[in-house]
């Protein structure tokens, strides 16, 4: 039960994080289809996109854990084999972050 209502308090929360990279995501879709003088260049649109990268990261971190406790049954395993996940994660989002600027 408390493996049930953790992953859904984390998919809320989630969920919360996730409004603003799915209102870019949208932003650049549509500025794709409209490329009049007034709209954003490609550039300016394309902008924070990397927050919707690691906001995906975040995402399959978070329901690697989950998944891995729900199938192993063993929080404090789960726990150590997610620590050794973060650095890996940890690294990928330091280059998608890098490759905003």
């Amino acid at each position: 039960m408390m493996l049930v209502l953790s992953a859904l308090g984390s998919l809320g929360v989630m969920a919360l994080i996730g409004i603003w990279p799915i209102r870019k995501s949208i932003d650049i879709m549509e500025g794709k289809c409209g490329m009049q003088a007034s709209a954003p260049s490609l550039l300016r649109r394309m902008r924070g996109w990397s927050f919707v990268g690691v906001w995906g990261l975040l995402l399959l971190f978070v329901g690697a854990f989950y998944g891995d406790w729900a199938k192993t049954g063993d929080l404090d395993g789960a726990a150590m084999r997610a620590m050794e996940r973060l650095r890996f994660v940890t690294e990928l989002a330091v280059m998608i972050m890098g490759s905003d600027q």
